[in-house]
């Protein structure tokens, strides 16, 4: 059976630096942005995750391991009984005689002692297994079908949506890609680790903004750019460097150089987060390059009041970088 060392590809001796890195590693090798319409990346990537999650509490990591060391035999371990050793006898001139490491009925007692701890295991594992689903209505995190996961369903519809956008292993339909994105970024019931709501939100700006099988309507481009710009460290400073560039333009309404910098000032700090940020660096920095030199060009068109004004940031309360 895989355990879950394997399914990170490490050692179970490995650091949590090791452990890290690995993941880390795996999560470029599946990214969904990678592997668009994959449903092997889809399922490795759940594997990977719940591999992840649970070796690195180390809580869960100590009962895995105990639970692994009981159904797998340990490498290189010794035999627990020894073969006859040959000892000297003087009485026999130098000749080698053999006599036993231990006595018969010693043999007996551990055997039996071994044969009793391999009962009291198997008794354990069917406890955990019958009385885990009974009393908390899930598998026991401590039995190995709970280290298994459905793939998870945002995932699945984020990547079924982007190749409905993208026309990948189907026909292009972006009415049902609108739909899947709009099921994913309105979606208020589940722990969104991955932003995959941010991500749908900049999904649907761009199809409202470039008219994709909708009419276009840059008022609800712009509504889903903001929403996709809270979440910066996920989507990286793309859709707060489109609201900045509606306002400069007035796109929406008469042109605003004051809100336009403060977007353009946002863009310009998003951070890149290596495990977060779905784009590649090369793309990052390009975006926050023309952030900062659009913000400088304006500022040098600003009053002190206005480039004051401008320094607060546009996001909602506790939606800022550093809230």
């Amino acid at each position: 059976m895989k355990s879950l060392y394997d399914t990170l590809e490490i050692s179970p001796a490995a650091s949590d630096d090791v452990l890290k890195a690995a993941y880390r590693a795996l999560c470029h090798r599946y990214h969904p942005d990678k592997n668009i319409g994959a449903d092997t990346a889809t399922e490795a990537m759940t594997a990977v995750n719940r591999a992840y999650a649970i070796l690195s509490d180390p809580a869960q990591r100590a009962a895995y391991d105990a639970l692994l060391a009981r159904h797998s035999p340990r490498a290189g371990a010794a035999p627990r009984w020894s073969k006859p050793a040959v000892v000297a006898s003087a009485a026999d001139d130098g000749d080698a005689k053999t006599t036993p490491s231990f006595s018969i009925e010693t043999r007996r007692r551990y055997r039996a002692a071994y044969l009793g701890a391999i009962a009291i295991v198997l008794f354990a594992v069917g406890m955990i297994y019958a009385v885990g689903p009974s009393v908390t209505g899930a598998p026991n995190d401590l039995t190995f079908a709970a280290f298994k996961e459905p793939p998870d369903p945002y995932m699945l519809r984020m990547n079924k949506g982007e190749a409905l956008l993208s026309g990948n292993g189907s026909s292009k339909n972006f009415l049902q890609a609108k739909a899947e994105f709009e099921a994913i970024a309105g979606a208020k019931d589940f722990f969104d680790p991955k932003g995959y709501r941010a991500r749908a939100a900049q999904r649907l700006a761009e199809i409202y903004f470039t008219g994709s099988g909708v009419p276009k309507n840059t008022v609800k481009a712009e509504e889903w750019f903001r929403q996709a710009a809270e979440h910066g460290r996920v989507v990286g400073p793309g859709p707060a460097l489109s609201v900045a560039q509606f306002f400069e333009a007035g796109t929406n309404g008469a042109a605003d150089p004051v809100e336009a910098y403060r977007w353009y000032n946002l863009a310009a700090g998003t951070p890149f987060d290596l495990d977060k940020t779905a784009i590649t660096r090369d793309a990052y920095n390009q975006t926050v390059k023309i952030a900062r030199q659009k913000r400088d060009e304006l500022g040098a068109k600003l009053s002190m009041d206005e480039i004051n004004r401008a320094q607060r940031s546009p996001l909602p309360p506790c939606k800022t970088l550093n809230c």
